[in-house]
């Protein structure tokens, strides 16, 4: 599905959300973010299919007071006293632990 900043929105203020988290669609970065930050992509598959090139990401959330928020990490509200701050990781692929295997007993 494809949808805006405006169907992003009309979501979230029905639902009283503060953003949308989705996943499993693939990522150059491993993430993206739209919508002014009201809606993230992650994709923690790195080098998707052993032949994409991609970064892996996974989100984090932590739980904060509010007079330690930085204004340029997304946040959304936690419980009456703390806020949570999201922040985006990224890692790339490594070897496939049994690529050793394979490559030995092709060379036998």
């Amino acid at each position: 599905w494809v949808f805006g900043k405006d169907a992003t929105d009309r979501f979230l203020t029905l639902n009283k959300l503060d953003m949308i988290v989705r996943s499993h669609e693939c990522r150059q970065q491993g993430f993206s973010v739209n919508h002014e930050g009201r809606c993230i992509t992650i994709f923690s598959a790195p080098n998707y299919c052993d032949s994409v090139g991609n970064l892996g990401a996974v989100l984090r959330f932590t739980a904060i007071k509010p007079e330690e928020m930085s204004d340029d990490i997304r946040r959304t509200h936690g419980d009456d006293t703390d806020f949570l701050e999201a922040s985006i990781l990224q890692f790339e692929a490594v070897r496939h632990p049994f690529s050793k295997v394979v490559e030995d007993a092709s060379t036998a």
